[in-house]
């Protein structure tokens, strides 16, 4: 690819930080990257009533957290588009010298994205010529606008500010951008700018708009109160205990996917799984699809649980460091398990998790002194309805209560009940260490009973199975 990559990422500091900029900004980078060529960095923080230093700072935190390191230029380190005002209104007066602009008071809507609004009053107009506006897309093709539809638009509002695919267009063009990857939402913004470019005597950047992103449903991806599923902000994935570089992996494949690997007996395999590395040695915008990329919350869940099991077996002290401080912020005891503890918790109960968060939901049993059974549960009754339970667990708890502190381990623990249930059950587990795991965990729903109450521990393991409390209630 001859010349120098430059791209940017050129977000507004306006709120929160959606998945789709986040994609943005992950596509950007790794086209940088993989091509050895920079990444700017642009806030257009033009936007005076919504931009504020707190959004601000959401942003730049996002950018580390997820790993994406941009290249320092500007005043700044980066770019911040409030600072070239007189720029634009530099640009500005030399059209309407030149005649290539003029001013009007005809009111107009037309403003070209971000949330801005119609207006009224003398505003500042680019004059187009009535013919057919094409570019290349470097996803989608050849796209071409009719000169039917080519009209005039506004460049600076009858406030004095510039209007986005203005101010857009020319610090671009001053960045020395060399591609502008963006959201196919913003492929209507780029007729009119391809016009901008031509009054300022350049070439326009290559153009590549990235596919939509849409939830299950193919609706276009948007918070929807009362769904689950419906997360779509940095802060609450990361709130949830998802792990950067899952997210950063999953991002990479909304809308692009590596080139399979030719298999053992000639067939294609097929990656999801990718490092940092792999992700920067593979992207590339040939692989950048056209069709919408569904944002599959299962698929994140499934890979997020895959990176908790490598960042245990590369930096446990970093994990356990990271999820005793969301137990602490549970209000549960962070110091009741030592290093090797955690390892063998995180193991077993992240088999059930998506997320840290979860994993400590589905977890909290271990922390807790005393446990309260759902006794209304439905799975519950119906293994306290077998009438061999009770004698079950009562042979039980005395076989668990002749093993010694020094001896609880799940090799003995396992040995015991494998032993009832062949000697009581005909061998079926279930029917022994189910009643078990309900009175150590308060459900029917734990990592395997032997590491469970391994980790439990002997005295709570007993207090728990001797519960007056929750007896009395499961014998009703």
């Amino acid at each position: 690819m001859p010349g120098e990559i430059r791209v940017r990422f050129a977000p507004s500091p306006t709120g929160k930080i959606h998945v789709g900029n986040l994609r943005t900004a992950v596509f950007n980078y790794l086209f940088a990257r993989h091509h050895g060529g920079k990444l700017l960095l642009r806030v257009e923080d033009t936007d005076r009533e919504r931009s504020t230093p707190e959004a601000e700072a959401r942003l730049f935190e996002a950018l580390h957290w997820l790993g994406i390191e941009w290249d320092r230029e500007g005043e700044e380190g980066f770019y911040r588009q409030s600072l070239r005002h007189d720029r634009h209104m530099e640009v500005v007066e030399e059209w309407l010298r030149r005649g290539i602009a003029y001013r009007s008071d005809r009111a107009t809507g037309q403003f070209g994205g971000k949330g801005e609004a119609a207006s009224s009053g003398e505003a500042i107009w680019l004059k187009t010529e009535s013919q057919d506006l094409s570019y290349d897309d470097l996803i989608f093709g050849r796209q071409t606008q009719p000169a039917r539809q080519v009209q005039d638009f506004v460049l600076v509002r009858s406030n004095g500010r510039p209007v986005f695919i203005f101010a857009n267009a020319v610090d671009d063009a001053d960045m020395r951008v060399s591609h502008v990857l963006r959201g196919v939402d913003h492929s209507t913004n780029t007729f009119r700018q391809v016009p901008i470019y031509r009054a300022l005597g350049l070439e326009p950047p290559r153009f590549g708009h990235l596919p939509l992103i849409v939830d299950k449903q193919g609706r276009k991806l948007s918070k929807r109160e009362g769904d689950p599923e419906s997360v779509i902000y940095l802060g609450e994935f990361r709130d949830r205990g998802y792990l950067p570089e899952a997210l950063f992996n999953f991002l990479a494949l909304l809308g692009w996917s590596p080139a399979p690997l030719p298999g053992e007996r000639g067939e294609q395999l097929f990656r999801e799984k990718l490092s940092r590395e792999e992700l920067i040695a593979e992207f590339d915008l040939d692989r950048v699809g056209v069709a919408a990329a569904q944002f599959d919350m299962v698929k994140l869940g499934a890979m997020n649980y895959d990176y908790i099991v490598d960042r245990l077996n590369r930096e446990p002290a970093v994990l356990i460091a990271h999820l005793k401080d969301d137990v602490r912020a549970e209000g549960l005891d962070p110091e009741r398990f030592d290093e090797g503890q955690y390892k063998t918790l995180i193991r077993e109960a992240a088999q059930r998790a998506r997320t840290l968060k979860e994993l400590i939901e589905n977890s909290r049993f271990f922390f807790l002194d005393r446990v309260e059974v759902d006794a209304g549960h439905k799975t519950v009754r119906k293994v306290f309805s077998r009438e061999t339970v009770w004698t079950h667990l009562a042979a039980t708890v005395a076989k668990l209560e002749a093993i010694s502190a020094a001896e609880w381990r799940r090799d003995r623990i396992e040995a015991v009940i494998k032993g009832l249930a062949d000697e009581l059950a005909g061998g079926r587990m279930g029917d022994v260490a189910q009643p078990l795991r309900i009175l150590a965990t308060g459900g029917p729903a734990s990592p395997a009973i032997d590491v469970t109450l391994e980790l439990i521990g002997r005295e709570r393991t007993l207090a728990r199975l001797r519960d007056e409390t929750n007896l009395s209630r499961l014998k009703v």
